[in-house]
């Protein structure tokens, strides 16, 4: 193979892959310091077998269906805003295990998610119809314009309402560590006592 090698982890393994030619010398077409959709991936002449093998081998992560981002990108709000503000349509807002995701909590992703890229929770308002994407889990919910706040630009339920629809919608110890989380980071007391 020669060339450039770089370091791919699967589990616990970490071994060496050569990078491919698609991702040297600069022939990228797209930015590898943002995220980018599938869309914008096959517009730029990115194949969606060119875009599986480039996951498979660690050079890209597929964090949410249909968007990618370079595995040398850090995880961090940032980066999820980003990569979320892709696929969240106007007028929606972010809920449930995705918002709370969003907010930092790897521990409420249902099992087995890390295996593979989970659906986005999204959500139109009560009254506004539902969003019907492929990539997202949708619906309408009853929200009081105290629950939702601003992330650079992505509309998210807030922690504490975000711990109270995972409270209902997860198994009970999930839902207790996010509001555990959310009483040690935010201060709100999600239950009583």
């Amino acid at each position: 193979m020669g060339g450039l090698s770089w370091p791919c982890r699967h589990g616990n393994f970490v071994f060496m892959t050569s990078l491919p030619q698609l991702m040297t010398d600069g022939a990228f077409p797209l930015s590898l310091a943002e995220p980018f959709t599938r869309a914008e991936a096959n517009a730029a002449g990115i194949s969606d077998r060119q875009l599986r093998l480039l996951v498979q081998q660690c050079f890209l992560r597929n964090p949410i269906r249909a968007v990618y981002v370079s595995s040398l990108l850090r995880d961090d709000l940032s980066l999820r805003v980003r990569i979320l503000a892709k696929v969240v349509p106007k007028g929606c807002f972010v809920a449930d295990r995705t918002a709370g995701w969003l907010h930092g909590a790897n521990m409420i992703l249902a099992p087995n998610d890390h295996l593979m890229t989970p659906h986005v929770s999204v959500f139109h308002p009560a009254g506004h119809g539902r969003t019907r994407l492929e990539i997202v889990s949708s619906g309408e919910r009853e929200v009081r314009p105290e629950d939702l706040m601003w992330l650079d630009g992505l509309l998210v339920t807030n922690p504490l309402r975000t711990a109270l629809d995972l409270g209902r919608c997860l198994h009970r110890a999930q839902a207790l560590a996010f509001a555990c989380r959310v009483k040690s980071e935010f201060g709100h007391a999600v239950v009583a006592g």
